[in-house]
């Protein structure tokens, strides 16, 4: 008799389930919930903590039926409005996870992560006067948020305001100084200002720390290309492509490599890594394109410095890598210079 009391006994399996899920271990907190949405079909907190569960181990699209069903049964919860927004960010549904969190500021304005979360939704989007908007009172409710502070140095300086950028970024800095990858950041505010000189001792400055920061690595090999150290740009690439996880971030070490090597004279070495990156680039079936890279601080000088056939072989390469130009006719044009 017991037993079968036990079986029937909502509150023991919704207890369960929060006990598992509080110890990280979701599935069984998902059959213990289940168990109590047997009994209790309309359990808010139960659908709740389902679709937590099933978040957490990927089930996605499971996770956000319950979630679903959990705001049919209160729609006014800010929490799993909140929590539904992060599964569809999660998903990169952008738009959908701002409607969301727009439901859940509703009921909780003075909440300073839902404000930072719907700030990074606008920045996914390209929102970026909507992402400062939401950052700005993420900001006055809590000042020491280093990510909230990263995000608005990155929307400031996509609108072009980088010297606010750089502000933002000193705050970031400061309320995170663990965090040399913020450092990285206003190295790039403060090349997108050409104060060149203070940008390449902060790429240095990270590389002090982490020798194998790639971003560091990529950014510091094209300002010592473009002053002419050209060796010294070399190695940092060539550092880079040997650490990078990062496909796109590999292409881009290489071009830097293929043209340091041309502007020291090496064509046959620049040639060499050029062949190298093609054959990787044909595995990929054509299919890439650099998207978050300028190319132009490094057009100048390989415009005045390289021989004309050189010279078109690495401008057309920047073409080819930001998909402007067919693999098969870069390949042609090659074949044709031999």
């Amino acid at each position: 008799m017991t037993a079968e009391k036990d079986i029937n006994n909502f509150q023991l399996w919704y207890d369960k389930g929060l006990a598992y899920l509080n110890a990280e271990e979701y599935e069984k907190a998902v059959r213990s919930l289940d168990f109590a949405l047997v009994i209790k079909k309309d359990h808010f907190y139960a659908w709740f903590l389902k679709g937590t569960c099933l978040f957490a181990l990927e089930r996605n699209e499971e996770a956000l039926a319950a979630l679903d069903r959990a705001l049919e049964l209160n729609p006014e919860d800010f929490q799993a409005w909140y929590t539904r927004g992060l599964l569809l960010s999660h998903l990169n549904k952008h738009r959908q996870a701002v409607a969301s969190f727009d439901r859940a500021l509703r009921r909780k304005r003075d909440d300073p992560s839902l404000w930072y979360v719907k700030g990074y939704e606008h920045v996914e989007l390209g929102e970026y006067e909507k992402a400062l908007k939401a950052l700005d009172h993420a900001l006055k409710l809590n000042q020491d948020d280093a990510d909230a502070w990263y995000y608005q140095a990155f929307a400031l300086s996509r609108l072009g305001r980088n010297e606010d950028a750089l502000a933002a970024y000193d705050r970031a800095i400061a309320a995170d100084p663990e965090n040399i990858d913020l450092v990285c950041y206003q190295g790039f505010a403060m090349a997108e200002l050409g104060r060149f000189a203070e940008a390449t001792k902060l790429f240095e400055q990270v590389l002090k720390n982490d020798p194998e920061h790639v971003l560091a690595l990529m950014n510091v090999s094209e300002r010592y290309l473009v002053d002419g150290k050209l060796e010294q740009g070399i190695v940092a690439a060539q550092t880079g492509i040997e650490v990078a996880e990062d496909e796109e971030f590999r292409i881009i070490l290489t071009y830097l490599v293929i043209a340091g090597h041309f502007l020291e004279g090496e064509a046959g070495r620049a040639k060499q890594a050029l062949k190298a990156l093609l054959d990787y680039l044909k595995s990929r079936e054509g299919k890439f394109a650099v998207t978050d890279w300028n190319f132009e601080p490094l057009v100048g000088v390989i415009k005045a410095k390289l021989a004309a056939e050189n010279k078109k072989i690495v401008l057309c390469l920047i073409e080819l890598l930001k998909g402007k130009y067919k693999l098969s006719s870069f390949e042609k044009m090659i074949r044709d210079m031999d």
